[in-house]
C-alpha cells in the first residue's frame, strides 16, 4: 500500500513539474513525446557514449567523423555569410570563428595531399 501511494504521488509530481504555468490541456507535446521515447532514447545515448571512444582509436572513423563535421561546418559558414546582414548572425561572425580551413587542413593529413578529391 505505501509503495502505490508513492508510486502515485511521484507520478503527481512529475507530471506537475511537466506542465508549465499556465499551460492549459495537460502536458506539452514536447514533454509527452519525450517522456514516450525516454528508454529508447536513454539506450541509444549509453550506446553512443559506448561507441564514441572507438571513434578515436582507428584511423578511417576518425577521419570519417571529421569529414562529417567539416561538411556540416562548411553548410553552416556558408548559411552564416549568406545571412551575415542579420543582426544576431553578425554577433556570430564578429566571434571570427571559422572551423571549416582546420577541419580541410586536418582531413589533408588524414586522407592525403589529394584530398578532396
Amino acid at each position: 500500500m505505501a509503495t502505490e501511494y508513492l508510486a502515485a504521488e511521484t507520478a503527481m509530481k512529475v507530471e506537475s513539474e511537466e506542465v508549465p504555468v499556465g499551460h492549459r490541456g495537460g502536458p506539452p507535446l514536447y514533454g509527452r513525446m519525450m517522456k514516450s521515447i525516454q528508454t529508447g532514447h536513454t539506450f541509444g545515448n549509453r550506446v553512443r557514449m559506448l561507441k564514441l571512444p572507438l571513434i578515436f582509436l582507428e584511423e578511417g572513423l576518425y577521419a570519417g567523423a571529421i569529414t562529417q563535421f567539416y561538411f556540416l561546418s562548411v553548410a553552416l559558414e556558408a548559411q552564416l555569410d549568406r545571412h551575415s546582414s542579420d543582426p544576431m548572425v553578425a554577433k556570430v561572425l564578429g566571434l571570427g570563428l571559422r572551423v571549416a580551413p582546420g577541419y580541410e587542413a586536418d582531413l589533408r593529413e588524414l586522407y592525403g595531399e589529394g584530398w578532396p578529391g
